[in-house]
């Protein structure tokens, strides 16, 4: 085998590598390059005016963390939704304006805009995600939040869920909400 140009070059680095590693483990030591030998003290309290002592950091066993009894802040949460019967299914869209912030039979899109038919008005606000098909007739999911045949939404009452579709009725006025084939837009 011949050692060409590159392959000398390769060998040098790797030597240098070599002799590099052996320095720092025979020089330098190896007692200091783990992080488990690391020791942190508490920060001191600095009112005005009062410095605080010096203090000497020596290398040694590392400090137990510290327990709290405080209940965390994952743990705060869960108790408020507990107390509170919160879920994820009773959340709604937070940039959609509430009704009650709209005047009566104005659409979102403005007062000089036709007035829309309580029909119109829940097939444009609302927006159908899912539907699952099963021997009870089948649950449609809208606006994020799952129904079940003979629930309501806006006062529309949830009769019939198909392949790509779902049906509410109110008074007599039927509404299809459609899957649409991209959900990022909205």
């Amino acid at each position: 085998m011949t050692l060409t140009k590159e392959r000398k070059a390769l060998m040098a680095v790797l030597g240098l590598g070599l002799i590099a590693v052996a320095a720092n483990r025979l020089v330098i030591g190896s007692e200091a390059t783990s992080p488990s030998v690391a020791v942190a003290s508490p920060i001191p309290d600095l009112s005005p005016g009062v410095l605080p002592p010096l203090e000497v950091v020596t290398t040694g066993p590392p400090v137990e963390s510290v327990s709290t009894t405080e209940p965390t802040l994952s743990d705060r949460l869960e108790e408020v939704v507990r107390e509170q019967g919160l879920g994820l299914w009773d959340a709604a869209d937070a940039f959609r304006p509430s009704t009650d912030w709209l005047a009566d039979g104005q659409s979102q899109a403005g007062p000089h805009r036709r007035q829309l038919s309580p029909a119109d008005a829940f097939k444009q606000k609302h927006l159908l995600e899912a539907v699952m098909a099963t021997g009870g007739g089948g649950r449609a999911v809208v606006d994020g939040r799952t129904l079940r045949i003979g629930q309501h939404l806006d006062g529309f009452e949830l009769i019939s869920v198909n392949q790509r579709s779902a049906v509410f009725e109110s008074n007599g006025t039927r509404v299809k909400l459609t899957l649409s084939l991209d959900l990022a837009s909205r």
